[in-house]
């Protein structure tokens, strides 16, 4: 079961503006810093891959749980303690809102979160981790503004 969730309204489409939102908040400074701070994370990982459909199975974390274990241990929090407190933490959290407590976390955008959570679970969906992992790191690299 993805962490996202899509459902249809019975009110107006508003889907253009939820991504015109997100490419603005990708496109801005707090938008790209975090980009670059993924990146840096994503390259920081012992293991050159990503799961899916959670932040953290208390080994192997998501693009998202990347960010979160990088700023752990960056402030000297040992790695597997991280993992585990990661995992505890965001692990039971319901699917179509898992984004904006994550947006809070790490204070970016909530559709900056929303588009790293989707990237990670439904572009790269039913990918092995090693493909999802570099997938994932092109996506971010793209993204940076040159």
């Amino acid at each position: 079961m993805s962490r996202i969730d899509y459902y249809e309204s019975d009110g107006p489409d508003t889907s253009g503006l939820w991504f015109a939102s997100m490419r603005k908040g990708m496109r801005g400074a707090r938008g790209q810093a975090a980009l670059r701070e993924l990146e840096a994370a994503l390259l920081a990982l012992p293991e050159r891959r990503l799961i899916e459909d959670e932040m953290c199975d208390g080994e192997g974390v998501c693009a998202a749980g990347a960010l979160l274990l990088k700023r752990a241990t960056d402030r000297g929090e040992d790695r597997k303690a991280a993992l585990d407190r990661i995992a505890g933490t965001w692990g039971d959290l319901d699917a179509g809102i898992a984004y904006r407590p994550l947006a809070k976390e790490l204070g970016i955008g909530a559709t900056l979160a929303w588009a790293i959570m989707e990237v990670n679970d439904e572009d790269c969906g039913g990918m092995e981790p090693e493909d999802r992992y570099a997938a994932v790191l092109d996506w971010v690299r793209r993204n940076i503004a040159a």
